[in-house]
C-alpha cells in the first residue's frame, strides 16, 4: 500500500522550470502507432508527461494506470538500455498536444503531436483522358500541377526518371520548358510529399511532342540520269501525326505540271530542259520540312572544231559541250577533199591539235583538207557509240604546186597537134601561166583549164585531191619541137615550175626513119 501511494505521488509531480527548449513537432495519422524517443542521460528516473498540462504518463518503464487510455500506452525499455520510449497505439485526436521527457539534470525532450491529413485532388491541368499532354517541338510548354494540401503542407515537384526538375512548397507548381525530340513519349511525374510527415502522392502523364516532319528524297543530293530515260523520285518522310500537305516544286525556270499529292514524281523520257533542282515539301500541324535534290541530265556532247592561225603554227580546237562536262579524245584524222585518209595526228589530251609548219609540205599547202576530232563524255544514247565527231575543213592557201602524179615525159607526133598536160593545185586560182622552150616563150591561147580529181602523194600517202588540169595544145612542125618545156604557174602567193621533156612517139619515129631510107 505504501509503495502504491509513493508511485501515485510521483505521477502527480509538476515541473515548473523553464520549458523554452527545442520542440520536435510530429505529425501522425489516425490509428498510427506513435513512438516518442527518450534516452536516459543520468541516474535519475525518466518521467513522461503529456496532455493535458503535462500530466504524468509514466515513470521509468511504468505507465500511470489512472488514464483511460493507459491500455494504449507503453514505455518501451529493454534492460540494460538507456532508452525509455513512449509508445501510443491507435493515435487519435485525444492524443494531440505537447509531450515532455523529463530527464532531470540530463535536460528535457519536448514533442508536439498533431494529427496529419492526406493531400487530395492532385491534378495535372493539361492531361487528357488518356493521361497524355501535348506540346510542340522547341515551343514553350507549361505543365501545371496542383493539389489540395493536407496537414502539414507538403511540397510539389516535377520529376523525370526520378530526377527532380522543379520543387516548391506550394499548392500549384508550373514547369516550363521547350520540348526536344528526345522528350517525345517521355513520362513526367508530379508528386507531393512532406519532410515531416510520412505521406507521398504522385500523378504521371506522357508527353506527346508534335514535331515537324522529316523529309528525305535521296542521301545523294545530286542524281544523274541519261537523256531519254524515265525519272522517278520518291519523297520519303516521317511524321508523328497527320500530314496536311505534300507538294513537289521545280526550282528552275523551265516548269512542267507536277502532281503535288503523290510521294512519287515521275518524268517520262527526260530531256536536258528538265535538269535542275527539285524540292519536296511536307507540312503538318507542327511545321514543314523539305528536301532538295539536283537532277543532272546526261547527254552526249555536241562537237565544234575551231581554227586559230598564230603565224608560225596553226591550232585546231575540238570544243565539246555535253553533260557531264568531262571528255576524252581520240587522235585526229586528216583527210583529203574526197575523204581519203592522209594521216592520224595525236591529240594532247585537251582536244587541241597543233599544226607545225613542215618544210616541203606546208609550202605546198598539204595541210589543206578535212580535220576530224572525236570526243566522248561516256554517254551514249540507244546503245550508240559514245564518241561524237566534229569536223573542220582547213582551206590552206599558198603558191601553186604540181601534184606528184604528173609525168615529166610526154609524147607527140610530128605534123600533128601535141598536148602538154600538167595537173596542179592552186589556192587561190592561178593568174597567169607561161611555157618556155629553149629560152623561147610560147604564147598560145589554145589551152584548156578544168577542175579535176587528181592523185597526189600528201604526207607520204597517195590520195585523191581537188585540183586543176592544164592542157596546152601546139602544132608539131618538125623534130625541133621535141624538146624540154618549162611550164610556169603563178598566183598571188608566188610561182611554180614544172619541166616536161616532149618526145616523139617511138613507133611513129621508127616508121618515119624507114620511109626516109627508102
Amino acid at each position: 500500500m505504501g509503495l502504491r501511494i509513493r508511485i501515485s505521488q510521483l505521477f502527480c509531480l509538476f515541473f515548473t522550470f523553464s520549458e523554452l527548449l527545442a520542440v520536435t513537432v510530429l505529425y501522425h495519422f489516425e490509428n498510427d502507432t506513435v513512438v516518442l524517443p527518450c534516452e536516459q542521460l543520468s541516474n535519475e528516473q525518466i518521467v513522461w508527461q503529456g496532455p493535458e498540462k503535462y500530466s504524468t504518463y509514466g515513470y521509468g518503464d511504468i505507465i500511470n494506470p489512472k488514464f483511460s487510455k493507459s491500455n494504449r500506452l507503453t514505455i518501451i525499455h529493454v534492460n540494460g538500455s538507456p532508452h525509455y520510449n513512449l509508445q501510443i497505439r491507435r493515435f487519435s485526436s485525444e492524443d494531440e498536444g505537447n509531450y515532455k521527457c523529463v530527464r532531470g539534470s540530463g535536460g528535457d525532450e519536448f514533442f508536439t503531436l498533431t494529427i496529419g491529413t492526406y493531400p487530395r485532388n492532385l491534378t495535372i491541368g493539361e492531361e487528357d483522358s488518356q493521361h497524355i499532354v501535348y506540346g510542340y517541338l522547341n515551343h514553350v510548354l507549361d505543365l501545371h500541377c496542383s493539389v489540395v494540401h493536407g496537414i502539414p503542407n507538403g511540397k510539389l515537384m516535377w520529376m523525370v526518371h526520378n530526377q527532380t526538375l522543379e520543387e516548391k512548397t506550394t499548392a500549384s507548381l508550373v514547369y516550363s520548358f521547350k520540348p526536344k525530340q528526345q522528350d517525345h513519349l517521355q513520362n513526367y511525374t508530379c508528386a507531393t510529399k512532406s519532410d515531416i510527415s510520412q505521406y507521398y502522392m504522385e500523378r504521371t502523364v506522357q508527353l506527346f511532342v508534335f514535331m515537324p516532319p522529316v523529309v528525305l528524297i535521296s542521301l545523294n543530293k545530286t542524281l544523274g540520269i541519261t537523256e531519254g530515260e524515265d525519272l522517278t523520285l520518291y519523297c520519303n518522310y516521317s511524321s508523328n501525326h497527320e500530314v496536311k500537305e505534300l507538294k513537289w516544286e521545280e526550282m528552275f525556270q523551265h516548269k512542267s505540271p507536277l502532281d503535288e499529292r503523290s510521294q512519287y514524281l515521275t518524268i517520262k523520257s527526260i530531256n536536258r530542259q528538265h535538269a535542275g533542282k527539285y524540292r519536296c515539301t511536307v507540312i503538318n500541324m507542327a511545321g514543314s520540312a523539305s528536301d532538295i535534290v539536283t537532277i543532272e541530265v546526261y547527254y552526249p556532247p555536241t562537237v565544234l572544231v575551231t581554227f586559230e592561225d598564230h603565224g608560225n603554227y596553226r591550232q585546231l580546237n575540238c570544243e565539246a559541250h555535253g553533260v557531264p562536262d568531262q571528255y576524252i579524245y581520240k587522235q585526229w584524222e586528216h583527210r583529203s577533199d574526197y575523204s581519203d585518209l592522209i594521216r592520224y595526228l595525236p591529240d594532247d589530251g585537251s582536244g587541241r591539235l597543233i599544226l607545225p609548219n613542215t618544210t616541203g609540205e606546208t609550202d605546198r599547202h598539204h595541210d589543206r583538207g578535212l580535220y576530224i576530232c572525236h570526243a566522248s563524255n561516256n554517254v551514249s544514247l540507244n546503245g550508240s557509240n559514245s564518241f561524237v565527231r566534229g569536223e573542220f575543213f582547213l582551206k590552206a592557201q599558198g603558191k601553186p604546186y604540181f601534184v606528184t602524179s604528173n609525168n615529166n615525159t610526154q609524147y607527140g607526133i610530128k605534123g600533128q597537134v601535141g598536148n602538154l598536160t600538167v595537173d596542179f593545185v592552186s589556192y587561190p586560182e592561178i593568174t597567169i601561166f607561161t611555157v618556155i622552150g629553149e629560152d623561147k616563150i610560147h604564147c598560145n591561147d589554145n589551152y584548156t583549164l578544168e577542175t579535176w580529181r587528181l592523185m597526189d602523194k600528201v604526207y607520204n600517202n597517195t590520195v585523191t585531191v581537188n585540183g586543176s588540169r592544164l592542157v596546152i595544145s601546139m602544132n608539131i612542125e618538125n623534130k625541133h619541137d621535141f624538146r624540154s618545156y618549162t611550164i610556169t604557174l603563178r598566183n598571188k602567193f608566188g610561182l611554180a615550175n614544172f619541166s616536161i621533156y616532149f618526145r616523139l612517139r617511138q613507133l611513129l619515129y621508127n616508121y618515119i626513119k624507114l620511109e626516109e631510107t627508102l
